[in-house]
């Protein structure tokens, strides 16, 4: 009978071990959670709504997506389909801009082109109707000083820079610009939107991936890429190539990183044409055919092709779509080697306070922010009962991300500094 009821209650202790680790933690603070890029667009699309809105009395938003202020949406509804053209008054007709977009009932108006600081001009028209709405708009940003480019066509100049994303005018005159810092090389995908580097950074140089995004600041797809983003990329039919630590292949529907390239020096460009990657740096071009994994070397004697800059029009035949963005992440996060027990540990203290760091949670990951020296050796441990998880915490790095992949339930957090563990007294939840 003794046996029978140890094995039952083994048994018991086996069902219920998981279930209560899933919850239980010797954390008493849950640390903080923000919204990320994704989920925080959907709360603002709450308010982008066509339901009694007229031509009259349109739904107008200036900034949108509160990232991009020279934007704005015009939304209302007509008892017809309509087919609405939407000017944007400019100082000369080549910085005049203009869209006319396909008969519909509903309008998602996309007003793009708007001078800072300025009561601008906008005029709306269809069938016997014009309507005309003045926008006023807030200055620019004092750091934003813009590069002067030669261009007398209706297109804008799309450059990015150390500060900001922006576009200008054939009279130099800012129309568009990002308040966040998405940068490295722009391009415009067939869709209309731009591919440009996330907004977080794991160095000054590295970003943590790409971001498809629209004018009005809307995020479609970002590609977290663990390693980093080092700046250049190029695009095949249905992959991305990425410069990183390596070269890597990602897949550009499912963000998996699908071919990797072994690299044995550091490149600043990246290409691809009829079948050929091509990397470049000021000294050598590396050629590597994908089909044979044949590599080739070769001297190079032209400047590299500048990435940060490009002519393109305002506006392109593609509308506007209320749709919510995606999130990739092409690896796990890989888990230290170290094997740390939880035995000897202190509390926070001044120590740990003058590093300052700061742990919080997204949708997919947890985010590590800290003042650190390249000497430290660092950990981030979480743990719950039956399950503890160690990272490597790289000094040099100042915005790192543990993905949740692997991760599910609750677990108390703890930091090893050098030789010291502490005990935060948080816990994350996934």
């Amino acid at each position: 009978m003794n046996k029978k009821i140890i094995i039952l209650s083994l048994i018991i202790f086996l069902i219920l071990a998981p279930i209560i680790g899933y919850q239980v933690v010797s954390a008493k603070t849950k640390i903080n959670e923000k919204l990320d890029i994704i989920n925080y667009q959907t709360t603002l699309e709450e308010y982008f709504t066509s339901y009694g809105y007229t031509i009259d009395n349109p739904n107008i938003i200036i900034n949108p997506y509160k990232i991009s202020p020279l934007t704005a949406l015009i939304i209302f509804e007509t008892p017809d389909e309509e087919e609405i053209t939407i000017t944007v008054e400019g100082k000369d007709p080549n910085s005049t801009y203009s869209k006319t977009y396909k008969p519909s009932k509903v309008h998602y108006l996309e007003v793009l082109g708007l001078y800072p600081d300025y009561n601008n001009t906008i005029t709306i028209t269809y069938n016997n109707t014009i309507k005309t709405f003045n926008l006023k708009t807030t200055p620019l940003p004092e750091d934003l000083i813009p590069i002067k480019q030669e261009n007398n066509t209706n297109n804008l100049y799309f450059i990015t820079s150390d500060n900001y994303t922006y576009a200008i005018d054939n009279n130099n005159e800012v129309r568009w610009y990002l308040t966040e810092q998405y940068s490295k090389k722009i391009t415009r995908l067939d869709n209309g939107n731009l591919l440009l580097s996330t907004n977080n950074y794991l160095t000054e140089n590295i970003s943590t991936g790409l971001t498809e995004i629209n004018l009005l600041g809307k995020v479609y797809t970002e590609y977290n890429i663990t390693r980093g983003y080092y700046g250049s990329y190029a695009l095949t039919n249905n992959t991305i190539l990425v410069l990183s630590n390596n070269l890597l292949e990602i897949d550009k529907q499912t963000g998996t990183i699908i071919k990797e390239y072994k690299l044995d020096n550091t490149y600043n460009t990246v290409s691809y044409n009829n079948e050929i990657i091509t990397l470049s740096n000021n000294d050598e071009i590396l050629e590597i055919n994908p089909n044979t994994n044949n590599y080739s070397k070769k001297i190079n004697t032209k400047d590299l092709p500048l990435e940060n800059k490009i002519l393109l029009p305002i506006y392109t035949n593609n509308n506007y779509e209320l749709s919510k963005g995606i999130t990739f992440t092409t690896e796990e996060t890989k888990e230290s080697k170290e094997n740390i027990l939880l035995i000897n540990y202190k509390n926070i203290d001044d120590n740990y306070n003058k590093y300052n760091i700061n742990i919080t949670k997204e949708t997919d990951k947890l985010i590590i922010t800290g003042n650190f020296q390249e000497t430290d050796k660092l950990y981030l441990i979480l743990d719950k009962f039956l399950d503890k998880k160690v990272y490597d915490i790289n000094p040099k790095v100042t915005y790192q991300h543990i993905s949740n992949k692997t991760l599910e339930g609750k677990y108390s957090i703890y930091i090893k500094i050098n030789d010291t563990i502490y005990k935060t007294n948080n816990y994350v939840s996934f």
